[in-house]
């Protein structure tokens, strides 16, 4: 445990010291103001200056090709009487991935002319945070708050047709009021077949998994914590041992 905390401090010294950083001088800054009606805008996915994607409240999903100049949007709902409130949104090979909060959890492929529900969850205590998907275009994986001492995660191999929940016996046990944060996928990051999930709330630790999620490592660490609004939002890295 020592060791992973001077990695995680060394890395990030090191991450801030690089010689090679070229400051740039900012003459202005340009905030453009977008007004969506009927949604609270909680996750987005940009691709590039002219590309983004996001997922609301009331069922809202939409993207931007040019700026936010137009944009295309549509409403989902289940059985006519469920509306579903989104807090993930992700691309993976061309199709949009957008899973809702509460019971039951809704997880929607989204393509060019049709939206396929592809994942159904019911439990009273349901709640579904982020969700990437891994560079090879197959593995995915989505994570929310504990149920049952555990964690909730399920797993996509086949580029998000099916997903599969693991159980509470191959994950790490959390302790009351531990959690996740919902903030437009940043507790979890991905390189190569290794994703790394950050909680917070009570306890404040790094999930580790080298093979897509299959088998998770758990570590402490000594960010601030010990309540609902404390702990790990968001995490990064410059490579595999750089964290941020």
């Amino acid at each position: 445990m020592k060791r992973f905390i001077l990695f995680f401090f060394f890395g990030l010294i090191l991450h801030s010291c690089q010689t090679n950083y070229t400051t740039r001088n900012m003459e202005y800054v340009n905030i453009k103001q977008f007004n969506i009606d009927s949604t609270n805008i909680r996750a987005i996915h940009a691709i590039s200056k002219d590309h983004l994607y996001f997922a609301g409240s009331n069922g809202y999903i939409g993207y931007t090709l040019n700026e936010g100049k137009s944009w295309h949007i549509k409403q989902l709902n289940y059985q006519d009487s469920i509306i579903p409130h989104f807090r993930s949104v992700s691309l993976n090979n061309s199709n949009l991935f957008a899973l809702s909060i509460g019971n039951p959890a809704l997880l929607y492929k989204i393509s060019k002319n049709s939206e396929k529900l592809v994942y159904i969850e019911h439990h009273k205590d349901l709640f579904y945070d982020s969700m990437k998907f891994f560079s090879d275009g197959k593995h995915g994986i989505a994570v929310g708050d504990p149920i049952e001492n555990c964690p909730s995660i399920i797993l996509t191999s086949d580029g998000g047709n099916t997903w599969q929940k693991i159980p509470c016996s191959q994950l790490p046990k959390f302790e009351k009021g531990e959690a996740f944060f919902a903030a437009s996928n940043t507790n979890i990051k991905i390189i190569d077949n290794t994703v790394w999930i950050a909680s917070g709330g009570k306890k404040a630790r790094i999930l580790k998994s080298e093979d897509t999620g299959k088998t998770w490592t758990v570590y402490d660490t000594p960010i601030v914590q010990g309540n609902g609004s404390q702990g790990i939002y968001s995490i990064d890295f410059y490579d595999k041992k750089m964290e941020l």
